[in-house]
């Protein structure tokens, strides 16, 4: 399978959504996504100039592969815990809490067994639907910010105390997400293709996808105030749920929770890929 800028996308776009159960999110954590998200861009336009053969890993040994796995399932096994416990916190409260994951990993691996190839062409048909649902989102959040402008500036103004020990350990992790992540999309490649083209495709997906992840993260700091940001563990969707802080988003939570189960089940399906990739005997 070659790597596709919008799986990428769609992939990068979720980093950090469901993370806070590990982790206290900062007021700055959408800087932190920029710095953490260019130092891994930058890593692949480099791999791209001067070594793009780095995405045959694929194909290398049996031994390195299943080396570089152990990564990818701990890079895994973290992210579908948050994400259940995300389902089980706010979707499906009153369910048992393994209700939920076998569902969904039934689901994952029956797209896994039907190929990443569906699954991208699938995606391409999707990303109308996602683009479409960011802009609604940024454009509502920007509405409402507008007309509490005197809220929004003391958010604002609230930025510039943080805590710069927390903000730089929040950045070295978010990066290591965003490389145990780059490392899943690498095993799915198929080596056979033009590398170069394959990280370009890579890198644009990560740019865009973090992008629009911190542009989320900040829009939801200055609606929600710095201070109770960082007492929430899914901001995201709590700036979009509670109607005395979203009134224009009311009832339409729901939007965004398929953009979470689209993300989540589009990078779960491309762990196990990644995984049936490195334990193949080919």
């Amino acid at each position: 399978m070659s790597i596709s800028t919008f799986l990428s996308f769609t992939v990068f776009v979720s980093t950090i959504f469901f993370l806070g159960i590990y982790m206290d999110l900062l007021r700055l954590v959408w800087l932190s996504l920029l710095i953490a998200g260019g130092f891994v861009w930058l890593i692949l336009l480099l791999s791209r100039r001067f070594f793009p053969r780095v995405i045959r890993v694929a194909a290398g040994p049996a031994g390195v592969r299943r080396l570089l796995s152990i990564v990818v399932i701990c890079y895994g096994g973290l992210v579908l815990y948050a994400f259940f416990r995300f389902c089980q916190d706010c979707i499906f409260p009153d369910h048992p809490f393994y209700f939920f994951p076998v569902c969904f990993l039934l689901l994952t691996a029956y797209g896994t067994r039907r190929g990443l190839d569906t699954l991208q062409r699938t995606a391409r048909i999707a990303s109308v639907t996602v683009a479409v649902l960011l802009v609604l989102t940024v454009v509502s959040t920007l509405q409402k910010l507008w007309a509490q402008r005197q809220f929004v500036v003391s958010s604002f103004a609230a930025l510039t105390a943080f805590d710069m020990p927390g903000f730089a350990l929040q950045t070295v992790l978010i990066a290591a997400v965003l490389l145990a992540q780059t490392l899943t999309l690498l095993l799915t490649a198929d080596p056979s293709d033009d590398a170069s083209s394959q990280l370009r495709s890579l890198s644009r997906g990560l740019i865009r996808g973090i992008g629009a992840s911190s542009l989320l993260y900040l829009l939801a700091v200055l609606a929600l105030g710095s201070y109770s940001f960082e007492r929430l563990t899914y901001p995201i969707y709590d700036m979009l749920s509670l109607p005395g802080v979203a009134e224009y988003l009311d009832r339409t939570e729901f939007l965004m929770l398929i953009l979470f189960l689209f993300c989540e089940s589009t990078k779960t399906i491309s762990i196990f890929a990644a995984l049936g990739r490195a334990w193949s005997s080919r």
